[in-house]
């Protein structure tokens, strides 16, 4: 992704009380602050373009699955046609990255459904075929599995949010296999693929590695997903979880663009400031 237009930064952010059930934490927030500027996907991370000294990027933690997502770097960034997101894996992306989110504090699914298992990316973002419930820390709308087949965009059916996932997009573009070789990949995905007219004031979105089969890792972010059962390998890994127990995705990342009107509303206010000091 490389920024085609420069224009100067917008320094205002929106402020949003958290959204989520009372035991989750906010861990992680990153800021877009420049909107204005038109950005595009092309797989490749340059310096500056999530951020100054791309400091718009979240951390993972856990390696049962060898590091991957929790070694790896998930980067965000928008502009007013789009949200995108970025990722360097810390190892080699074999199993699924799932991103769970909700858009301006909206969502329907408080936890794993189990009702999607038709493909890998369905089984990782429903958890189907795991016996363990798994609770979340943000009620969301859609989910985002990342592979090295791709990404999908699927979204919860509102009617239905125990069956089967609806398609909403895909980028066929292979997210590369190592972060240690330099692998990056990133998606643009456009406001309206999320039910938007205009930029999300805030995305509530927490992250977790899991094979296609449903076998979960002890990776993830903010932080490695809590296990009621005993591991299921030397690893510390979840596996397949045990009947009767609880997964718990505790906490949550958040990433924000400015408020609408907020940057003319600070050119306006640098406006009035300099006619005063002239008077």
């Amino acid at each position: 992704m490389k920024s085609v237009l420069m224009c100067c930064a917008m320094s205002a952010m929106s402020v949003i009380v958290a959204a989520g059930t009372a035991s989750a934490g906010l861990i992680d927030t990153r800021n877009e602050n420049n909107l204005a500027i038109s950005k595009s996907s092309n797989g490749v991370l340059d310096a500056g373009e999530y951020g100054p000294g791309n400091n718009q990027s979240y951390a993972g933690q856990g390696g049962g699955f060898g590091g991957t997502l929790g070694q790896g770097q998930t980067y965000m960034a928008a502009d007013t046609s789009n949200w995108y997101v970025g990722f360097t894996p810390g190892n080699a992306l074999n199993d699924v990255y799932v991103i769970q989110f909700s858009v301006n504090g909206a969502g329907n699914v408080t936890q794993a459904t189990h009702g999607d298992g038709a493909d890998g990316g369905r089984t990782a973002s429903t958890l189907a075929n795991n016996l363990s419930s798994g609770l979340f820390p943000v009620a969301v709308g859609y989910t985002l599995a990342i592979g090295n087949f791709g990404t999908v965009l699927f979204k919860y059916n509102t009617a239905n949010p125990n069956g089967s996932l609806d398609f909403i997009q895909y980028d066929g573009s292979a997210w590369n296999t190592s972060g240690t070789s330099g692998g990056f990949h990133e998606i643009a995905i456009p406001w309206g693929n999320i039910g938007l007219g205009a930029p999300a004031s805030q995305i509530d979105w927490f992250g977790y590695y899991c094979s296609g089969s449903g076998y979960l890792s002890n990776e993830g972010s903010p932080h490695s997903p809590s296990f009621a059962g005993p591991p299921a390998d030397g690893a510390g890994n979840i596996g397949f979880g045990v009947a009767g127990s609880a997964i718990t995705f505790a906490d949550y990342n958040r990433f924000t663009t400015p408020a609408p009107g907020a940057a003319a509303l600070l050119g306006l206010g640098g406006l009035i400031a300099g006619r005063r000091r002239r008077n």
